[in-house]
């Protein structure tokens, strides 16, 4: 932040009027931030004795990572200018890189423990966990509307075990890779995501895709009930802090601007990052994630909406948990790897 004596001067008054979500007020702003300061200095604390200790559990650096995407979120949701937040995200990806890092340790240290061969590849935020696909989304999504390629494409190598497993990843990474995958017509996650996916494979108008990205945004936050975050901004400590930072699918704006959806019907919602969709196209975001090389994308390529879609079909089904679906024209949605009834 260049000017971190602002919101120490601003009063009540003017951070409402600046503010993203009506949620957050300036004393919780203040005091989130202060807890989520010595949050990240705990943790950093815990990653030392279990050094200490021997324990090589990646825990104090999962913590690190999490606070400091709460951390971005809280300034975002306080109304930070976009381009202030991008030392943020810098160190949100430092802290991810060092989680990942501690990750495969532990991998190595669990497979001697035991004998047993592991995965190596495969990253802490599995994909098969909605709750981690969403921190993944997060990740991408801010990736893509702040215009870093760099950081994108090492994304996509850090999750590179989930290649060709999930559509709406493969979409949202598609400007930036080399080789982009038009193929996968599979996705693990039918809820909240499905109307996600309808916005960009779907839809056959801007009315269409519009609506369906205001459908996702209205499902989004009851998808998540039970987690941890959920109804945070109900659950204020008085004089301590308020576990909530800012409710925020990055992953919609990402994906009208991608494919340039008029996100008309969604501006109004609470829930869409607008300022964010509206800086990555005023800045080309899209245009600057693309690689130098790229190889000749091969199979279906996705209809961009306004143009006619003749094999339109629809993300849907009632299916959930550990499956994964696979997209189908006119036929919905067939259910693959689910657990027997």
């Amino acid at each position: 932040m260049k000017n971190p004596a602002l919101f120490e001067t601003m009063t009540p008054e003017e951070f409402r009027a600046r503010r993203r979500q009506k949620y957050l007020n300036l004393e919780y702003y203040r005091l989130n931030q202060k807890d989520l300061d010595e949050s990240i200095k705990g943790q950093l604390e815990l990653i030392e004795r279990d050094k200490a200790e021997g324990d090589p559990s990646p825990s104090g650096q999962s913590g690190v990572f999490g606070y400091k995407l709460d951390l971005l979120k809280l300034h975002y949701t306080a109304g930070e200018p976009i381009e202030e937040l991008k030392p943020y995200y810098a160190e949100v990806l430092k802290a991810w890189k060092v989680y990942l890092d501690a990750h495969a340790k532990y991998v190595l240290y669990l497979e001697k423990k035991f004998g047993d061969e592991l995965e190596k590849t495969k990253p802490p935020l599995i994909f098969e966990d909605v709750e981690c696909f969403r921190q993944v989304m997060e990740l991408v999504g801010l990736a893509l509307l702040l215009g870093d390629g760099v950081a994108l494409r090492q994304l996509v190598h850090d999750f590179r075990y989930y290649r060709h497993t999930d559509m709406l990843y493969e979409a949202l990474i598609t400007p930036a890779v080399p080789d982009p995958d038009k193929e996968t017509t599979e996705y693990f996650h039918e809820v909240p995501y499905s109307p996600l996916i309808d916005a960009f494979l779907v839809g056959t108008t801007q009315e269409a895709a519009g609506a369906s990205i205001r459908q996702y945004l209205k499902s989004w936050y009851k998808a998540f009930d039970g987690t941890g975050w959920h109804n945070g901004h109900l659950d204020a400590v008085p004089g301590q802090y308020m576990p909530y930072q800012g409710y925020w699918p990055f992953d919609a704006a990402a994906i009208a601007v991608l494919y340039d959806i008029d996100d008309t019907p969604s501006r109004s919602h609470l829930l869409y990052a607008k300022d964010f969709a509206d800086w990555a196209r005023e800045n080309k975001s899209v245009e600057r994630i693309r690689p130098i090389f790229r190889k000749k994308p091969q199979g279906r390529i996705p209809a961009k909406p306004g143009r006619d879609m003749a094999q339109g079909g629809r993300a849907s089904g009632k299916s959930q948990g550990l499956c994964r679906f696979r997209w189908q024209s006119r036929r919905g949605v067939e259910a693959r790897g689910c657990p027997p009834p």
